[in-house]
Parts: structure tokens; sequence; C-alpha cells
């Protein structure tokens, strides 16, 4: 077993983008916003006033925003 993300053996496929897509529905199916709250470091480009504590967090979600 890997110790780190970065030992992934190559010879499985990941199976993080199918994770993270059945929270996504499970969020959406319950009427919940999907959010991803993302790291952000020296390489990451965006807006930086919206980070807050080395994070920003994004809405996910097809749906535009409630008014």
């Amino acid at each position: 077993m890997p110790d780190t993300p970065d030992q992934i053996s190559t010879s499985h496929p990941t199976t993080k983008p199918y994770l993270i897509r059945a929270i996504y529905e499970w969020c959406t199916d319950n009427g919940y916003t999907p959010y991803l709250a993302v790291v952000v470091d020296e390489s990451t480009r965006v807006p930086v006033e919206f980070v807050k504590d080395g994070q920003i967090v994004l809405n996910v979600s097809l749906r535009p925003p409630a008014a």
C-alpha cells in the first residue's frame, strides 16, 4: 500500500473521480449545494481576495445561486 498520494501505483486507475462524482450527485440529489475546498499555494491561480486560511471554497453546482 502506498504511503503517500505521490506513490500511487500506476497499475490501477484512481478512484478519486468516482468518489467526487458520487458525493456531488448525493449533494444535488438531496438539495444541497456542492462545494470544493481547494488548498492554495504559489502556483494556484485564483482571486487572492477570496483565499482564507490558505484555502478557497468553490461552488461547483450547475445551477445558478438562488437570489
